[in-house]
C-alpha cells in the first residue's frame, strides 16, 4: 500500500506486518524543497541598436539563494546559465524569446519569458559623386549604402533645396546652377532606425567657358 499525502517536511516510517506477525520497521527523512519564484525579467534592449551596446538581463527572483543555479534559452538558439547574461555586439540574429528557469537543488521555478525585438542602426553612409560639375549638367548623388528593410528612406539635405526625402539610395537633382555649390549631408533611416548624419559632401558647380567669337 503507497499512501499519498499533503508534502510535510519530516521522518516518515513504516512498519510492516506479515500474516504471521512478524514485523519490520523503515523510516526515511523527507525534506521540502521550495521552488524560487521569478517575479520579474527584463533587458536593456532598445529599439534600435547600433550592434555594440551590449543587452544585459535582469531578473527578479524570491526569496534571493546564492545557491540557485540558472537556465537561459531562447528560439534563436542562445544558452546561460548565469543569473544576469549579456549578449555583446548583438546582431539581428539575436531577435527572440528568451526563457528563464531557476533552480533550488534541482527543482525548478515556472519558466519565464522575456520577447526581445529590435532593429540595427544602418551603418554611417556616404555621398558618392563628382566633386564638380559644369553648370547645365545633371546633377545626381549616390548613397554609398543601399537599404533594403522596411519603408527604406534617405534623407538628403542641399543648399537649394533644403531636406529631400527619396525611397531609393540616389537623388537627382536637376540641371546644375552656380548656386547648388556647396555642402551636401546625408541620413538613412530602414525600420524605423535611422543612420548617424554622414560626412559633407563639397561639390562645387563651375561655369562653362564661353564660346569664343
Amino acid at each position: 500500500y503507497n499512501p499519498k499525502t499533503l508534502a510535510f517536511a519530516g521522518y516518515y516510517s513504516v512498519t510492516i506486518t506479515t500474516p504471521t506477525g512478524c514485523q519490520n520497521n523503515a523510516g526515511t527523512t523527507v525534506e521540502i524543497i521550495t521552488p524560487p519564484v521569478i517575479t520579474a525579467l527584463s533587458s536593456d534592449v532598445t529599439p534600435c541598436m547600433d550592434g555594440v551596446k551590449p543587452i544585459i538581463f535582469s531578473p527578479s527572483v524570491f526569496p534571493q539563494n546564492a545557491l540557485y543555479t540558472f537556465e537561459w534559452t531562447s528560439t534563436n538558439g542562445f544558452t546561460s546559465n548565469l543569473l544576469q547574461p549579456v549578449i555583446n555586439n548583438p546582431m539581428q540574429k539575436d531577435t527572440g524569446v528568451y526563457t528563464l528557469i531557476v533552480y533550488n537543488e534541482g527543482c525548478p521555478s515556472i519558466p519565464f519569458a522575456i520577447s526581445v525585438r529590435f532593429f540595427m542602426i544602418p551603418p554611417t553612409p556616404e555621398i558618392i559623386g563628382p566633386q564638380f560639375y559644369c553648370e547645365g549638367d545633371s546633377i545626381t548623388l549616390i548613397s554609398s549604402i543601399e537599404l533594403s528593410g522596411q519603408n527604406p528612406k534617405y534623407f538628403w539635405t542641399t543648399p537649394v533645396f533644403g531636406q529631400q526625402t527619396t525611397n531609393e539610395n540616389f537623388i537627382g537633382l536637376g540641371i546644375a546652377a552656380s548656386n547648388f555649390t556647396g555642402n551636401y549631408t546625408l541620413i538613412i533611416e530602414e525600420n524605423g532606425c535611422s543612420s548617424l548624419l554622414s560626412l559633407p559632401f563639397e561639390m562645387e558647380v563651375r561655369p562653362r567657358p564661353s564660346i569664343p567669337e
